[in-house]
């Protein structure tokens, strides 16, 4: 009796449920068709650094060529002010000699602005010849057709950047039973440093040798050179540090203009060749500021682009304010090899003006926009004349540098704004703080 009861109980309840339903339903046919569709939705994964605009640090220009070495310093922030590194004086193109691809090079020599070979271990040093030139390009794998496009592409108007030589470690002299010989691994760097010349030159081997602290240990060796030139501009380069790292390490400079020497060696010569040149130096130190270091490779890329011709037309603004940059680093600017005219504050064969900034007793600095630098006049002018139409455009002398500019704003981001249309005549144009005449 009881199961009956239950039973409709319950088809009582199910039959109440349902008229309840049928009569509270009243959902539109297309409504209802909507809501049954599933729904998509989108998510985006979107980095939150990436909707910040980093900064540019300048001071990273210290982790670049000139700045270069076995061991590279990556914790250095440089010497000198930030309105130093501000202007960026320096637009290269450097390579390591293996990594250049020579046949590219032959084909565009603009590929590349400096080639530099620095220290190799004595077992990787082939001493094919007695030419150090071929030498170091044997021990490079360089084919004698790849050593003379690396000539040709010197005589063009490149700089060979060498910081080169030898080094061994104790170890290297390690016998089967365990035992080192100092006497043996200097004679055999010794031997391969030896009677030797570069191309047509005769060459200096400048020797160094860490401390022995025991038969099989040695430690690091830092040497202070009190140094001195007889050039102008290398004159506040006063004190330089050599770190010798390996047991014993010897230097190659070929014989030529000495830059630097320590009392009757030579530290620093360039030779040229062609149109360009080959600079050599000891690999000194540069990331301690209480020596001089950073400043002589700054002067050294100065000298070396104010005197070749090669990347003229392909490295415009290399150098974007020469008086300035010198008055920050200190001392006179290297010297420029291009004759230069005396031009007045107004050139009349050109409608635009030329103002010669090279003695100013008053001066002011507001922002502009830089589209050109050279050292030569002729080519100078002539671009200028070019583009006599481009708005607010002058020509600037500035020190040994002729410098096209545009425009006078109080503010960088006023400055910034006009850059897009000065790109589409200078393709370098950028916006940078400048000085003016009062």
């Amino acid at each position: 009796m009881k199961k009956i009861l239950f039973s409709m109980l319950t088809v009582l309840v199910v039959v109440f449920l349902s008229a309840c339903s049928n009569r509270n339903i009243n959902i539109n046919p297309e409504v209802e068709k909507t809501l049954l569709q599933p729904e998509s939705i989108d998510v985006y994964d979107i980095d939150i650094n990436k909707l910040v605009v980093e900064k540019e640090d300048l001071r990273e220009q210290v982790k670049q060529f000139p700045f270069v070495s076995l061991n590279p310093i990556l914790d250095y922030r440089g010497k000198f002010s930030d309105k130093f590194y501000s202007l960026k004086p320096y637009k290269v193109k450097a390579k390591r000699i293996d990594e250049i691809d020579f046949w590219k090079l032959q084909n565009n020599p603009y590929l590349v602005d400096f080639i530099y070979v620095l220290p190799i271990w004595v077992e990787n040093f082939k001493k094919v010849s007695n030419d150090l030139y071929q030498n170091i390009g044997y021990s490079y794998n360089l084919s004698l057709k790849e050593q003379e496009i690396l000539k040709w592409w010197v005589e063009q108007g490149g700089v060979l950047w060498l910081e080169t030589g030898i080094y061994t470690t104790l170890y290297d002299s390690y016998t089967k039973s365990g035992i080192t010989s100092a006497s043996k691994a200097k004679r055999v760097l010794n031997q391969k440093s030896g009677k030797q010349h570069f191309m047509n030159n005769e060459l200096h081997v400048v020797k160094y040798q860490a401390k022995k602290v025991d038969y099989i240990n040695y430690k690091k060796r830092e040497i202070n050179f009190s140094v001195t030139s007889d050039v102008n501009w290398l004159k506040d380069v006063e004190n330089l540090r050599m770190i010798v790292n390996n047991y014993a390490e010897n230097y190659f400079l070929p014989d030529g203009k000495v830059l630097i020497r320590n009392n009757n060696i030579p530290l620093v010569t360039v030779n040229n060749l062609g149109k360009g040149m080959i600079l050599s130096m000891i690999p000194f130190s540069y990331n301690d500021t209480r020596f001089d270091g950073e400043l002589l490779r700054w002067k050294l890329v100065e000298y070396a682009l104010g005197s070749i011709v090669l990347k003229k037309e392909q490295n415009q603004n290399i150098i974007e304010d020469n008086a300035e940059l010198i008055e920050l680093m200190g001392g006179d600017p290297a010297p420029i090899k291009n004759q230069r005219a005396q031009i007045s504050d107004e050139n009349k064969d050109n409608d635009s003006k030329i103002i010669d900034m090279r003695n100013v007793n008053s001066s002011t600095t507001a922002y502009c926009v830089q589209l050109y630098s050279d050292v030569n006049e002729t080519s100078f002018k002539k671009i200028l004349e070019e583009n006599k139409n481009v708005k607010n455009i002058r020509g600037e002398i500035r020190g040994k540098y002729f410098v096209i500019r545009a425009g006078r704003y109080d503010s960088l981001k006023k400055a910034s704004k006009d850059v897009k249309y000065y790109k589409n005549f200078f393709s370098d144009a950028f916006a940078r703080e400048c000085v003016y005449k009062k």
